[in-house]
C-alpha cells in the first residue's frame, strides 16, 4: 500500500506474523544460515538456542503432555501434590477427582501419562515441572532456573528465592506460592465485604501479580537457558521468562477461546481461569 509521508509517497509493505508450526521461516533452504529476526534497526542471523526454541514451539499437540521414561512417580513431592489437592478440594467441593488415589488424580490432570517405551505409568513434562524435585527437574531441563528477588535501593537484594536454594522442592508449583507471597507483601487490602459478609482480600493489584507470574511460568521455555525471575523493586514489579508469545498479542488481548477439557496441571491454582496461547488453563 502508498501512503504520503512528509510530501513524499512511501511504499509499505505489511508481512504478516508467521503461524508458530510454520516457524522458522529461513531462505536458501538452509534454516542455521537463512533464519533472520529483527532486533531494533537491524535483521541479524538467529542463534542456534532460538532456532531450537522456535522448532519446539512448532511442535503440533500438547509436547507438555509427553510421558518422560526416565521419570518415576517417586521423583515427585508428595508435600506439593497434597498442597495442590487441598486448595483444589476447597476450591471444588464434591469434585468427583477429590476421591481418586493420587496416581489417578495426577492422571486426570495430565501430569501422568503412560509410556508408549515400556507401557508404565511417568511423570509428563508438565508434571515434573509441576510437581516434581527440584533435582530431578534439571535432570530433564538442564538450565531449569526460578529466581524472586525484593529489592530495595542500592542493595542487590533484601530477600531472594531461587528453585536451587536446596530447602525446598524447587518446582513450578511451590515456587509459585513463595513468589506470589513475596511480590504481594505488603499491598494495601481495603476493608471490603462481599456478597455472604465475608472480607474480601483480593485486589486488581493482587489479581495483576498472579496473572503476570502465572502468565511468565506458564510461556516459559524451561529448556533455554535464562530461567523465570521475578523482583520487586521500589518502583514496580518486573517478571521475565526465556520465551516469545506464540500467538499475536491481538490474539492474547482478545481473550482467545476456552479449551474444551476442563481442568489441567497447568491450572496453578485450580480455581482461576487464566488463559494460555488463547486457551483457558
Amino acid at each position: 500500500m502508498e501512503e504520503a509521508i512528509d510530501g513524499h509517497t512511501v511504499i509499505l509493505i505489511r508481512v504478516p506474523r508467521a503461524d508458530r508450526t510454520v516457524r522458522p521461516v529461513y531462505i536458501n533452504e538452509d534454516p542455521k544460515r537463512g533464519s533472520y529476526r529483527r532486533n531494533g534497526d537491524g535483521d541479524y542471523h538467529c542463534t542456534q538456542e532460538e532456532l531450537r526454541a522456535m522448532m519446539r514451539d512448532s511442535a503440533e499437540g500438547a509436547t507438555d503432555k509427553l510421558p518422560l521414561p526416565n521419570i518415576e512417580l517417586s521423583d515427585l513431592a508428595q508435600e506439593t501434590i497434597r498442597t495442590y489437592r487441598t486448595v483444589f478440594d476447597n476450591s471444588r467441593p464434591n469434585h468427583p477427582w477429590s476421591v481418586l488415589p493420587d496416581e489417578e488424580f495426577l492422571m486426570r490432570l495430565g501430569a501422568l501419562g503412560r509410556s508408549a517405551e515400556d507401557g508404565k505409568v511417568h511423570p509428563t513434562r508438565a508434571g515434573l515441572l509441576m510437581f516434581g524435585q527440584g533435582w530431578r527437574i534439571t535432570d530433564e531441563y538442564p538450565d531449569y532456573f526460578l529466581d524472586c528477588r525484593i529489592v530495595s535501593k542500592g542493595r542487590r537484594w533484601d530477600d531472594r528465592v531461587t528453585s536451587a536454594d536446596g530447602d525446598w522442592t524447587g518446582n513450578v508449583y511451590d515456587f509459585y506460592r513463595k513468589a506470589q507471597e513475596m511480590l504481594s507483601e505488603g499491598l494495601p487490602i481495603p476493608f471490603e465485604l462481599d456478597s455472604a459478609m465475608h472480607r474480601m482480600s483480593d485486589t486488581p493489584q493482587h489479581r495483576a501479580i498472579r496473572e503476570g507470574l502465572v502468565n511468565a511460568l506458564v510461556h516459559a521455555d524451561y529448556y533455554g537457558r535464562t530461567g523465570v525471575v521475578a523482583v520487586r523493586h521500589p518502583g514496580g514489579i518486573e517478571i521475565s521468562n526465556p520465551r516469545t508469545l506464540l500467538l499475536p498479542v491481538s490474539v492474547i488481548e482478545g481473550g482467545g477461546f476456552r479449551s474444551k477439557e476442563s481442568h489441567s496441571v497447568h491450572d496453578v491454582q485450580p480455581h482461576w481461569s487464566e488463559r494460555k496461547g488463547g486457551q483457558r488453563l
